[in-house]
């Protein structure tokens, strides 16, 4: 097996002759760097594979119960409102764009139908963790 060696002037100046010691400094600098790297990569790889073994499925079926009561309200002709009178508040529950809904105030989860998904995705969230799982 032939050995080649490239010329004096093509080394980096780290290389150059009677610099052995700060030649093996900054190699095992570079080697560091490039072990340091490899290992935070495989960390990173591993805890994405996880989190696509658990959290995600977990997340996808949390997402379809909880989300189910705001996408039947979106499809409901119906919606509900909050009628704020003197001394007494009422409910009002009427077709939407009806008269009866004048002078009222839309539910925020009828406004706003993914504040209803993360907040009963909390709760199912937390009576599991109530259950132990």
């Amino acid at each position: 097996m032939a050995v080649v060696f490239a010329p004096r002037e093509s080394l980096p100046a780290e290389l150059a002759p009677g610099r052995s010691v700060a030649t093996l400094i900054v190699m095992l600098a570079r080697l560091r760097d490039v072990v340091m790297a490899a290992a935070l990569a495989l960390i990173m790889t591993i805890g994405l594979l996880l989190w696509l073994a658990f959290v995600a499925p977990a997340q996808w079926v949390i997402n379809g119960i909880a989300g189910a009561p705001a996408r039947s309200m979106l499809q409901s002709p119906m919606t509900a409102a909050l009628r704020v009178g003197d001394r007494e508040w009422s409910f009002v529950n009427a077709p939407r764009g009806s008269a009866a809904l004048e002078g009222t105030t839309p539910s925020g989860y009828v406004q706003r139908p993914v504040s209803m998904k993360g907040a009963l995705g909390a709760v199912v969230l937390w009576l599991l963790s109530l259950a132990g799982l």
